[in-house]
């Protein structure tokens, strides 16, 4: 026997749905809310909920509405430049959807200064990408991919914006994010930067953050 609790953290099928289930071992303890709904129910009845493939959803007063799959996300539009991008928010969680308190510093430290830290995201791009070019002899060779680029207007050019990463708040100390593009040069891993107090302190593949 175990428990189904209705929660703003929701379980909903592809249709439009408004209950929200989250699953509890009946020797688990909880913290409940006043406002929570308990209701039994036996695991194979579970078990078919979690087969019918139910998502798991959430309406976080900061982050808005998450879906889980192994992590919290939602498709967001943001602008970078003059370009309008639909992107994925993905923060890291576990199913209960509680999140720590410096995920939500970093992620609103990041929106907030988001127009003053574009120019910068460049600079550290065309650094990073003259130094792959270098390193992998392309400076010297041709190659398609990896063309001369002096400039930051030649990099925009040449990437997509393509997620933001909220990670747990006890990896680092201080505000930890990291923004994710699309690149012509790396289609297959992609580029990353990771921000700790909205300074760029790491550039690599997409995983470097994810």
């Amino acid at each position: 026997m175990g428990y189904l609790r209705f929660l703003p953290a929701r379980f909903v099928d592809n249709k439009e749905g408004d209950a929200a289930i989250q699953h509890y071992s009946e020797n688990k303890s909880a913290n409940f809310s006043e406002n929570t709904i308990l209701w039994r129910v036996d695991l194979e009845d579970f078990k078919k909920i979690v087969e019918e493939g139910l998502i798991m959803k959430i309406n976080d007063s900061v982050f808005g509405e998450l879906e889980h799959d192994y992590v919290w996300t939602k498709d967001m539009t943001i602008q970078f430049f003059e370009n309008e991008n639909k992107i994925s928010l993905m923060i890291d969680g576990d199913e209960d959807g509680i999140f720590d308190e410096e995920q939500y510093l970093a992620y609103q430290a990041l929106m907030k200064n988001w127009n003053d830290l574009q120019q910068n995201f460049l600079q550290k791009l065309l650094e990073y990408y003259q130094q792959k070019r270098y390193e992998l002899g392309y400076d010297i060779a041709f190659h398609e991919n990896y063309p001369l680029v002096e400039t930051t207007d030649q990099i925009l050019e040449m990437i997509e914006l393509d997620g933001i990463v909220v990670p747990y708040g006890d990896i680092r100390e201080g505000r930890d994010i990291g923004v994710l593009f699309n690149c012509s040069w790396d289609k297959e891993n992609g580029v990353g930067l990771r921000l700790l107090d909205e300074e760029v302190i790491e550039v690599g593949y997409q995983d470097i953050v994810i």
